[in-house]
């Protein structure tokens, strides 16, 4: 039985989230609030580092059940906390693998590449600046991401499926995704599988939380990757283009 908006009074249909007019929660108040919520909603009471902890462990053991009970709503800020803690844990991770497995073959290759111009001690301290630097600009690097990310599968979605799109719902699923850095702590592989489970939870959560077939949310998930390489690519051009023309002319 359809149903109207309480805001805009358009008609909505019953398996809607949202109003597809104005934006609108149609979820009752009531049923988002019986969800079971996560134990990243209750780290005042548990503590950060436990409540980080059991999120964690929650989306890496049943992550199906865990994007189907979080409370959705526009406080994505809490969820965004958690992906700038697990950011800084996986370049934290990162840079430890490469302490422990660099053998000091990749510091000779260096400077040999650099026809010796360098010294051992150089390459080392530039290991340690750029470990400082990735574990600064990770966090910042993964929020553009997401939120790149999260606004082109709500286009797509409010293309395809107006009443299913809500923009922080899908925020929020992208930074309980961020679990996936826990990956780098994994040697050779670490970063792959980092990308790869980024992508998994992101697109199980899309399918659990917005009753998306798995096809569609594949579906989904891929064309608004290359949807946002796409705004990647034009914004990196077009900053290219500004830079270009402050510079002196090449003789």
């Amino acid at each position: 039985m359809d149903r109207n908006c309480p805001k805009c009074n358009k008609t909505a249909k019953p398996d809607d989230f949202y109003c597809s007019s104005c934006g609108f929660p149609l979820e009752n108040v009531s049923e988002n609030q019986s969800r079971a919520g996560v134990p990243w909603d209750e780290r005042r009471n548990m503590g950060t580092a436990a409540a980080a902890y059991e999120t964690g462990k929650a989306v890496l053991n049943s992550p199906s059940n865990f994007f189907e009970n979080f409370k959705s709503g526009n406080k994505h800020w809490e969820s965004i906390l958690y992906c700038i803690l697990f950011s800084i844990l996986g370049a934290l991770f990162y840079g430890i693998i490469i302490l422990l497995y660099d053998s000091g073959q990749i510091q000779a290759l260096i400077v040999k590449t650099l026809d010796n111009k360098v010294s051992r001690e150089w390459v080392n301290s530039m290991y340690k600046w750029m470990l400082v630097a990735n574990i600064v600009l990770a966090p910042i690097i993964n929020i553009i991401v997401m939120y790149l990310w999260s606004g082109s599968m709500y286009l797509l979605l409010r293309f395809s499926d107006p009443g299913k799109a809500n923009f922080f719902t899908t925020l929020q699923i992208t930074s309980y995704a961020q679990t996936s850095q826990l990956a780098h702590a994994i040697p050779v592989f670490g970063g792959l599988l980092v990308y790869a489970g980024f992508i998994g939870f992101t697109v199980l959560g899309i399918k659990r939380r917005y009753n998306l077939t798995g096809f569609k949310a594949i579906i989904l998930g891929l064309v608004s990757i290359l949807f946002m390489l796409l705004i990647i690519s034009l914004i990196i051009m077009s900053i290219y283009s500004i830079v270009k023309g402050f510079l002196p002319p090449m003789k």
